[in-house]
């Protein structure tokens, strides 16, 4: 009578049934199943034992275990495929963390044979996780077709990693930390900068010596500056205090080069 079955049937869903309702929270929580393989395999043979310690008649009872056994794979397999997608999305953001990684050490785009040591990496940590993930009887299940699949999308993170939002962002810090050393080389070193500039010497009565000096660009364009310097100076000669009537003229112009030198 199938009716003798149930007895066994709730003892071995009473034993996998709960854990199978933790591991499906875990996974809508997104937190990944670590050797999920093993362990739904090792649960299968706690529901079985259960069942078997119950039933009486093991051929009558026989198509309610295999039915029991059919139920939990499929809620496994179920579970699998979306660890599986979990996974890929962890590689996926591996991948994507160590180029960016790579970016900003290296200060600069990543030559050809670093990002595909990077892309190969991230697929080989994938079909390990993959593997851990899947039990045994599922393995001839597995389709190469996904893998396939996931494996060419991790290879479109690697390709467009520099088009990228946060590629952009450190190829863009990466511009100013150059930019940055090149002004600095700059700034070291010999440099020499002149202009030329023009005296003027005027020698009002009663005043003394009043001297201005104009430096600026030459031929300076509209709003550029011009420094204007004045002050009393005695750049008269010493023979003329000599004299009983010195000649000193009131006005004096005279050309100048201003130099700046730096030394870095």
């Amino acid at each position: 009578n199938p009716d003798n079955c149930e007895p066994a049937l709730t003892a071995g869903r009473a034993v996998s049934q709960p854990t199978l309702d933790t591991w499906r929270n875990a996974t809508a929580q997104g937190r990944g199943l670590g050797r999920l393989g093993r362990r739904a395999e090792a649960l299968e043979r706690r529901a079985l034992a259960a069942f078997d310690a119950v039933v009486v008649q093991q051929d009558v009872c026989r198509k309610r275990r295999d039915e029991m056994v059919a139920s939990f794979r499929e809620d496994c397999l179920a579970l699998c495929s979306a660890q599986r997608r979990l996974a890929e999305e962890a590689s996926s953001c591996a991948l994507a963390s160590r180029l960016l990684r790579a970016m900003r050490r290296r200060r600069g785009p990543l030559r050809t044979q670093e990002k595909v040591g990077a892309l190969q990496s991230a697929v080989s940590d994938y079909r390990r996780k993959v593997k851990e993930l899947t039990p045994t009887w599922a393995v001839p299940l597995h389709s190469s077709a996904d893998e396939l699949a996931v494996e060419h999308r991790l290879g479109q993170v690697e390709f467009g990693i520099e088009d990228s939002p946060d590629g952009r962002t450190v190829q863009h810090h990466n511009k100013q930390h150059w930019q940055q050393q090149l002004l600095s080389k700059r700034a070291h070193g010999i440099s020499a900068f002149w202009e030329p500039g023009l005296r003027v010497l005027v020698r009002p009565d009663g005043i003394g010596n009043l001297q201005f000096f104009a430096s600026g660009p030459l031929l300076a364009p509209s709003g550029s500056r011009i420094n204007v310097h004045f002050g009393v100076v005695n750049d008269g000669s010493m023979s003329a205090v000599y004299r009983e009537h010195p000649v000193v003229p009131e006005v004096v112009a005279q050309p100048a080069l201003h130099v700046d030198l730096n030394i870095g």
